[in-house]
């Protein structure tokens, strides 16, 4: 616990925690801070991927993305690639060359929800009030990209997410 690395990863994590509640709450006195949730690894990986899908779209070679975002390694970046992802980082900042990504929408209590997936893995979730617009969305993020609707495999995926958010 004491070395300089795990000591400089949860100042970072503690950063970006503390900036999302700042953000979000503007009185952090007033409500219930999910200060675990924040400082979780899990939620530190979900930041670093969001991090690295904005450097990527902004056409950041994917090496410097990789370090600029804070992973330590390109093969640690390629890891996770599939699970934040949905394709090679390559790839996502290629627009999605070369990938077929097949989509479902689904209303939900809280609106539309779009799953998109490639055959690595899901590639975007979004919600919104209007499913031609979410698939608007998912096109214009990947231009390149075959795009398919109506995958019934992955209604599954669809199914996990309402359980969470649930």
């Amino acid at each position: 616990f004491g070395s300089a690395a795990t000591i400089h990863y949860l100042a970072e994590v503690l950063k970006i925690a503390f900036a999302d509640r700042a953000a979000a709450s503007g009185d952090p006195d007033f409500i219930n801070v999910p200060v675990e949730r924040l400082t979780s690894k899990a939620y530190a990986d979900e930041r670093r991927a969001a991090r690295l899908r904005s450097r990527l779209k902004q056409g950041v070679p994917v090496t410097t993305a990789t370090y600029d975002v804070g992973y330590g390694s390109s093969r640690a970046v390629y890891e996770q690639a599939s699970r934040h992802l949905g394709m090679t980082p390559g790839a996502y900042r290629r627009g999605g060359a070369g990938e077929r990504i097949r989509a479902v929408v689904s209303p939900t209590p809280f609106g539309q929800l779009l799953v998109a997936a490639t055959d690595r893995g899901v590639c975007r979730v979004m919600l919104g009030d209007d499913a031609a617009a979410l698939q608007a969305d998912l096109a214009a993020e990947f231009p390149r990209a075959e795009l398919a609707a109506g995958d019934p495999g992955l209604r599954a995926h669809v199914a996990a997410i309402r359980r969470q958010a649930a």
